[in-house]
């Protein structure tokens, strides 16, 4: 499924852009682009399993969870 894989990177580069754009205003990790981010590396992670690159499925799972973890650190999640 080289489409999948190629649609997840293009998400990736997309949330870079997005953060990169909005560097110019604030330094900050905007949640935004660790959702991106993460749908990006969800269809890499699925690509990986149907191609049978569990290594790499695996570990852009964890890319995945830790990108989820500072997405809840950053408290875009938490009510304000």
């Amino acid at each position: 499924m080289m489409q999948l894989a190629l649609l997840g990177l293009g998400i990736v580069v997309l949330a870079w852009i997005v953060q990169l754009i909005r560097m110019k205003k604030t330094k900050e990790i905007m949640p935004c682009f660790i959702c991106l981010y993460v749908i990006g590396v969800i269809l890499l992670i699925v690509d990986g399993f149907i191609g049978d690159a569990t290594y790499l499925a695996l570990l852009n799972l964890l890319s995945a969870v830790v990108a989820l973890i500072v997405l809840i650190r950053i408290g875009c999640c938490s009510k304000k």
